[in-house]
């Protein structure tokens, strides 16, 4: 009857280190997939969008002036305007075949809206940029450059293939002069304040309006990208130690004329070196990822130390931005920011569940046991 036991027992212990190397690996798959949605996610660390607060549109020959204006200055900001003009339907006469897609208006750099497009001349009236899905739906193929399309009675020459998003085609605003421009996406750094910049843009581009702040989303996809290391670290680090302690409490100890020495079984000390060689691997990925990425952004710093209603006023402006962020309409540039973040953040989430799965399965244990 022991015996029987003792095999049940032996059963169980297989099938649960069975299912949680599963979730090891799960847990390793999704954490991956967390941090390249992040790495991804970073590039709109250094972009601020910004949308008009009084329904306030600029046309491509105002924002001609000021680009030339910009020219001038000291200080010159790199800068788009852009608006959606809803969904248009497409054509080409090479496959007679049709598409809709959501048309963007640009003036500006359009590697901002989408960072992997091609950037196309302020003056290019006759190109045009689409999306992947949009390039298949016309010629069954994404390797379209250079090929044509026709939208509204005129015909576009395709200048690239826009990855980040859908049914999409991005036309500068030089071919199309009449429609206007709600929004502004600007490249800042830093060391630059959300409000600073709003300012800079109200007086350098005569543009007022409220900031999409993707800072703030950011910097919780990357607290939650760096708790697996740190919790995994933690926990070695506690496993390592109470072993240490056991091994001091119990260990055989033999006096002579050169002191003491404990003898210690060598499985044992190959378990506890390869156990510390995880933790070590785990605190440098902490590590490197601490200091390469971890950094304190300026609108978190108040201009006096004095100033005791700075965290509230700070936190009312981050609940109002991101909470704009999250009801405003949706455009494709938005749609694909909004994406990465819910990859990331999911991914996350399912990285912790997987992590403390590992952690219910794996029960304390001796590392004479493994």
């Amino acid at each position: 009857m022991r015996n029987r036991l003792v095999v049940i027992r032996e059963k169980e212990r297989r099938r649960r280190y069975l299912a949680a190397t599963v979730a090891v690996l799960l847990c390793i798959f999704f954490y991956w997939q967390s941090v390249a949605a992040w790495g991804k996610l970073s590039v709109f660390d250094l972009l601020v969008t910004i949308v008009s607060s009084q329904s306030i549109q600029f046309k491509d020959q105002d924002v001609q002036k000021t680009r030339e204006k910009e020219e001038r200055s000291d200080t010159p900001l790199s800068f788009a305007f852009w608006s959606s003009g809803g969904n248009v339907s497409l054509s080409t006469v090479d496959t007679m075949a049709n598409a809709d897609a959501e048309l963007l208006v640009v003036n500006g750099r359009t590697d901002l809206l989408f960072p992997s497009s091609t950037w196309m001349d302020v003056e290019d009236s006759d190109g045009c940029l689409i999306g992947r899905s949009t390039a298949i739906a016309l010629y069954g193929t994404s390797e379209v450059t250079g090929l044509s399309l026709t939208y509204n009675g005129k015909s576009y020459i395709i200048r690239g293939i826009i990855k980040e998003a859908a049914n999409t085609i991005v036309i500068e605003s030089s071919a199309l002069p009449e429609e206007g421009m709600d929004t502004a996406t600007v490249r800042t750094d830093e060391t630059v304040t959300l409000s600073s910049l709003s300012e800079q843009v109200v007086n350098q581009l005569d543009f007022t309006g409220e900031p999409l702040d993707y800072r703030s989303l950011n910097e919780i996809a990357h607290f939650l990208t760096l708790l697996l290391p740190f919790l995994v670290g933690v926990f070695l680090l506690r496993f390592l130690y109470g072993e240490i302690r056991q091994v001091r409490k119990n260990r055989p100890v033999n006096l002579g004329m050169e002191g003491y020495h404990v003898n210690l079984d060598s499985t044992y000390l190959e378990n506890l070196a390869l156990w510390w060689g995880i933790f070590a691997v785990a605190f440098l990925i902490l590590a490197f990822m601490l200091m390469r990425n971890l950094s304190i952004s300026q609108d978190m710093i108040p201009t006096k130390w004095s100033d005791f209603d700075f965290w509230s006023t700070f936190l009312s402006r981050k609940r109002e931005s991101f909470f704009l962020l999250l009801r405003c309409e949706k455009r494709q540039p938005e749609l694909y920011y909004v994406g990465l973040w819910r990859s990331s953040v999911g991914y996350s989430i399912l990285t912790l569940t997987t992590y403390v799965y590992v952690r219910i399965l794996i029960r304390p244990f001796k590392l004479n046991e493994l």
